[in-house]
């Protein structure tokens, strides 16, 4: 126990770390009045809780960018401290024990506690009250910086049609999932998982996902093995995390390339819409499934917007749609598998005769460079919406703004 700038030792930190293995009742009465009933409780827990105490006191003094890294190593080490403080420093998860270790009449806990708070007595601060309370808001500023999301999860999927060891595939989701869960470790904590016909649990040496689901996906969804039928195993996948019981789920394909934290937004979205994600176009999918009657006229060509399943948030309210969507693509498998952009009319035709809500998310969340401008399109916009005098700004224009702000963010990024 010794301080990380100058090294010298801590001796509270040291008393308490010896003694967890002897008889409390050999310590001095001194230093029993000494501690504070949250650091009797950690010395009965063992090593690790009292070394989170004083983990949790030094972030405490420190500003929250050096301090937040301190809370996640005290919260890992005793998970009970994570909740939220009282006013004499004590958890709320812990607040029972605390209360029958001072009614129980420990030497000078009762006074102590109530004198000093979370601060030792030789605390040295003119103003340690002021000091304590400006603290401790800023303890709770950062426990709201970073959100847990218990209900939430990260999805990745992938079925396989031959071999059992993992394709190029792997290699992919794990670089996705590394970069996704390090764009937000600051500020927002959830599970993410794979699921596959391929037993990727060995694979996973840096534990990039929390949990692994070996299933057979295209049995599950009773859909052919082989080509891209499969792509509908997506869709079995993000039902079998809902069947799970997880609120809200993201699912991400293998091939996504993290370059910015962007969860947040997607599951604000997810409080009030049943789905999110962003639409791209022009796929050439419902109008080549010759499903849809609309598209039997030529100038309705631009209705082929599909909402890109690539990156897709999901409420539990959508259960329902995810199970239609499934049925669609189950029904015409062969069609849908013959188009490129495959699952996405699947659901793009059962969103016509239904009652869900989806939030169309900004490009930005899910880049498809053919959905600004594509060859396939056509040639000008249909509507300039311009302040300015000169609202007619040619179609070469726009694309080299677009190019030229695009050059400028990835450069930064």
């Amino acid at each position: 126990g010794a301080c990380q700038e100058c090294k010298a030792p801590n001796e509270t930190y040291s008393t308490a770390a010896v003694v967890t293995s002897s008889d409390e009742q050999r310590l001095p009465a001194e230093v029993l009045s000494r501690d504070h009933v949250l650091l009797t409780i950690a010395r009965a827990a063992g090593k690790d809780a009292i070394e989170a105490c004083f983990l949790m006191c030094e972030a405490m003094a420190r500003k929250p960018d050096i301090g937040m890294p301190l809370y996640r190593r005290a919260f890992k080490l005793w998970p009970a401290l994570d909740s939220d403080l009282h006013s004499d420093g004590v958890p709320a998860a812990m607040r029972s024990t605390a209360d029958a270790l001072l009614r129980a009449g420990r030497p000078g806990s009762e006074a102590a506690s109530a004198s000093w708070g979370i601060f030792p007595p030789h605390w040295e601060t003119p103003a340690s009250a002021a000091l304590a309370g400006q603290l401790l808001l800023e303890t709770e500023q950062s426990r709201l910086r970073l959100r847990r999301e218990p209900d939430v999860v990260v999805v990745y999927s992938y079925h396989q049609a031959e071999g059992t060891e993992a394709g190029f595939w792997w290699e992919q989701a794990r670089r996705s999932a590394s970069a996704l869960r390090r764009m937000h470790e600051d500020h927002i904590e959830v599970a993410i998982h794979l699921v596959s016909n391929i037993d990727t649990k060995l694979c996973d040496k840096d534990r990039v996902f929390d949990e692994h689901v070996l299933t057979d996906l295209a049995a599950d969804a009773q859909l052919p093995r082989n080509g891209r039928a499969l792509c509908g195993t997506k869709i079995q996948a993000i039902l079998n995390r809902f069947h799970c019981g997880y609120r809200k789920v993201v699912y991400m394909d293998s091939d996504t390339h993290i370059l910015r934290a962007f969860l947040s937004p997607v599951l604000a979205a997810l409080d009030f819409y049943d789905v999110t994600g962003v639409f791209e176009g022009y796929p050439l999918g419902l109008r080549q499934a010759r499903l849809d009657p609309a598209f039997e006229d030529p100038r309705n060509f631009e209705m082929s917007f599909e909402v890109n399943t690539g990156v897709l948030g999901l409420s539990a309210s959508a259960v329902e749609l995810c199970h239609a969507w499934l049925n669609e693509f189950r029904s015409h498998a062969r069609t849908y598998a013959s188009i490129s952009s495959a699952d996405q009319p699947a659901l793009m035709q059962v969103l016509k005769y239904r009652r869900e809500r989806v939030f169309p998310l900004p490009p930005a969340f899910n880049f498809r460079c053919f959905s600004v401008f594509s060859p396939a399109g056509p040639p000008v916009p249909a509507v300039v919406h311009d302040h300015g005098a000169h609202s007619h700004v040619a179609h070469k224009e726009v694309v080299e703004a677009v190019c030229t702000h695009l050059r400028a963010g990835l450069i930064q990024a």
